[in-house]
């Protein structure tokens, strides 16, 4: 009896030790309005889009709708956004630019003693330019997609805005879209700077013309010019953006390209039919170290056909000189890189940039499925040109 009247007494001494822990967690523990602070999360994220983007663009527009709950660990509150963005550039002229501002003034100022080589060169740039920019000039551009993701320490008293900081996506060849990588501090350049870079773009296709280029299989003019735009429309025209990651199929062009829907990830499949859409040319040998694509052959013949991966498609590319980065700067690639050139991320997925207005820059890709979305310099991403060299 003594023996059992010993346990019952340690039982219930425990109990009460436990009993008064939950006490004090429960009287210490915290509650959060995770209604209030999304709304704040969400507060803070226009205000930081309307302010940023003001600097270049009027008529701003913004629609925000959380993906899913507000996530509240160690006093941090986090909330994932998708966002839509409609804007209309400032600049009443391609000329306003100051990136073109930059290629024009570099330009004007060398090209009474430039040889005959580097006028064509520098006017083949700046026109080339012209030909996407002046579809931004006085009406809205196509409303751009951004999923955001939205960092601040709380209080009792909501969000500490001081502490605030915002990831944009890290693109994802297959699957939802879970990572992301910082927004930089500013996402725009100066007008001096946008000038400077234009500078620069034009003084290396100057000196380029005077050299020969190793990428050319001849030293001759290409007899069929790589269409970015119709690149750039093609890729806009057959993906679409899906919320929380994922891909629609439906509009996919599975008429003419019936591998697609055999693959989880597609990235590389359509970009290639991006790029063929745009003129680069399909080779006749059907093996996995030509770029081919043929609706009657077999799924299983795909096997490492440059066509459908990332790493064999981007090596091919290159080493038939399809692919090229402008400048050993990465930054300048970055900023170079206009529609219907395309971005890597080395060894694992692969995008169609469909709009570089100077200013803000996006692309379109399938597996995650995403069209018009914005992005932002990333150091470990690959920036390529796309040209089609005389290969006769």
């Amino acid at each position: 009896m003594k023996k059992l009247y010993k346990v019952l007494l340690i039982v219930g001494v425990i109990l009460a030790i436990v009993a008064g822990f939950s006490v004090r967690n429960l009287a210490n523990a915290k509650t959060y309005d995770t209604k209030a602070i999304s709304q704040e999360l969400s507060d803070a994220l226009q205000n930081w889009i309307v302010t940023n983007y003001a600097r270049y663009y009027k008529n701003i527009g913004v629609s925000i709708v959380p993906e899913g709950k507000v996530t509240i660990k160690n006093g941090v509150a986090s909330e994932v956004f998708n966002t839509k963005i409609d804007l209309t550039l400032k600049a009443e002229s391609v000329k306003d630019l100051p990136f073109m501002k930059g290629m024009l003034n570099y330009f004007n100022s060398k090209k009474a003693t430039a040889t005959k080589a580097q006028i064509e060169a520098a006017n083949k740039l700046i026109d080339d330019w012209d030909l996407e920019l002046k579809d931004y000039i006085g009406k809205p551009e196509p409303t751009a997609n951004a999923t955001y993701k939205i960092v601040a320490k709380i209080t009792n008293n909501g969000i500490e805005k001081s502490t605030v900081r915002l990831y944009i996506e890290e693109p994802s060849e297959s699957g939802p879209g879970d990572a992301f990588y910082p927004v930089p501090p500013s996402i725009f350049e100066s007008p001096e700077k946008e000038e400077k870079l234009g500078e620069e773009a034009v003084k290396d296709e100057m000196n380029m013309a005077v050299k020969h280029n190793p990428l050319l299989k001849n030293d001759t003019d290409s007899s069929y010019p790589y269409n970015r735009i119709a690149a750039r429309d093609y890729a806009n025209r057959y993906t679409s953006e899906c919320q929380s990651g994922g891909k629609n199929t439906n509009y996919w062009n599975n008429n003419q390209y019936k591998l697609s829907v055999y693959f989880a990830s597609d990235c590389a499949d359509y970009v290639s039919q991006a790029l063929y859409a745009g003129g680069i040319p399909m080779d006749s040998i059907h093996d996995k170290s030509h770029w081919w694509y043929d609706n009657s052959e077999p799924i299983n013949s795909y096997n490492y056909c440059p066509w459908v991966y990332v790493s064999s498609l981007k090596n091919y590319m290159i080493d038939n000189g399809y692919w090229y980065k402008r400048s050993t700067d990465n930054y300048e690639n970055y900023y170079w890189t206009n529609a219907g050139n395309v971005i890597v991320i080395p060894n694992y997925h692969t995008m169609v940039i469909v709009l570089n207005d100077t200013h803000t820059r996006r692309f379109s890709a399938h597996t995650t499925d995403r069209k018009e979305h914005i992005y932002y310099y990333h150091s470990d991403w690959e920036y390529y040109t796309v040209q089609n060299p005389n290969i006769h």
